[in-house]
């Protein structure tokens, strides 16, 4: 049964994804990893239940198979955090680990139908060295590419804290965690048995199927990607063209702007927008804010927001509003984020914040 919902889930989410109109890149690269786990498990689940061995020539064709997952998950990790998918090289590379697997797996397949069948019956026997060599480069492969996507995860948090002033629905966890449990599996490889693996693989799909359906491009302009892409690191200006008289004067305009007439209300609000408002190059913004705040923008937006909010709670006109209506009202968008920058603000949470208020009354 557990197979047969493996197999199901992963058909049925790789039809959704294919019907899907307008999809992204990376839903493009979802869309084939769910159809190689869709095969991935249909080949399996063959040669479980051993009705491949009336067509022995379909035998072991899933062999190769489990070093692709990692590939595909750097792959899409790649392409959401916008980390140079289109470099052919890097395409290339990192499908060559399933090409050299395929190659050292020749032997196997060059059998007859017989020796295939005979191989199998005998749980490999005459192919000892295929196995050991096969799962060292599942889990080596597999483990690389996971490293490397959390890698990219991690530098990606860091870039869209720099861009956008509200992340929740940009920061990638979901991919984080999925990297995580493909890591957990590449060890379940070694030291459990098929059911055990087959089960993560069940739940790795749902995890997969649930959340890359419903995530949406972050970088959605080119502004964003010129941004993104550009290569200095924002911390450190040594090079830059900004003149400081010009810095001054776009650092008096964004006071304006923020104190004056409350941009930072704008939930949506982003570096690139905020940028065009005060017609100065983005890179030169974030450097404004980096060098005269000391915060990065999704830190510098955020405290606005929070003053904000504190003086709207000492507002008798805001006193039949909940907590959470007024922070959205300031600009937040969700209430993890809200009360992180909060406390970190001013060393409460909103609750303990306005019972401290309504103390000193």
């Amino acid at each position: 049964m557990l197979f047969f919902l493996g197999i199901s889930i992963s058909i049925f989410l790789t039809v959704l994804l294919l019907l899907k109109k307008n999809k992204t890149k990376s839903e493009y690269i979802l869309n084939s990893w769910m159809f190689v786990i869709s095969l991935h498990q249909i080949f399996f689940y063959l040669d479980y239940i051993k009705l491949s061995y009336s067509y022995p020539h379909f035998l072991g064709l899933e062999l190769p198979f489990p070093v692709l997952h990692g590939s595909f998950l750097f792959l899409y990790v790649s392409e959401v955090t916008k980390n140079g998918l289109n470099d052919i090289k890097k395409i290339i590379l990192t499908f060559t680990p399933f090409m050299l697997l395929l190659v050292v797996s020749m032997p196997f397949y060059t059998l007859s139908s017989e020796q295939k069948l005979e191989v199998f019956v005998n749980d490999g026997k005459g192919f000892e060295w295929y196995s050991i060599i096969k799962n060292i480069t599942i889990v080596a492969v597999g483990l690389f590419f996971t490293s490397w996507s959390l890698i990219m995860i991690r530098s990606h948090k860091k870039k869209i804290q720099n861009l956008f002033s509200n992340t929740d629905k940009k920061n990638l966890d979901w991919l984080k965690y999925l990297s995580f449990a493909l890591g957990i599996i590449w060890v379940l490889v070694i030291f459990f048995d098929d059911e055990i693996i087959f089960s993560g693989v069940v739940a790795l799909v749902l995890f997969i199927g649930f959340f890359g359906i419903n995530q949406l491009d972050i970088f959605t302009t080119k502004a964003d990607l010129d941004h993104v892409n550009y290569k200095k690191d924002y911390v450190r200006y040594a090079k830059s063209g900004l003149k400081n008289e010009d810095a001054i004067i776009a650092y008096k305009n964004l006071s304006h702007l923020m104190r004056k007439e409350k941009l930072f209300t704008q939930s949506d609000l982003s570096l690139i927008q905020l940028s065009e408002q005060l017609e100065i190059n983005s890179n030169y913004l974030s450097q404004i804010i980096n060098e005269k705040e000391n915060k990065n923008f999704n830190q510098y937006i955020n405290t606005f927001r929070v003053q904000e909010f504190m003086s709207r709670l000492s507002n008798k006109e805001h006193e039949k509003l909940t907590l959470l209506s007024i922070a959205y009202d300031c600009g937040f968008n969700s209430k993890s984020t809200f009360n992180k920058y909060f406390k970190a603000h001013t060393g409460k949470t909103p609750t303990e914040y306005l019972n401290s208020i309504k103390d000193s009354l």
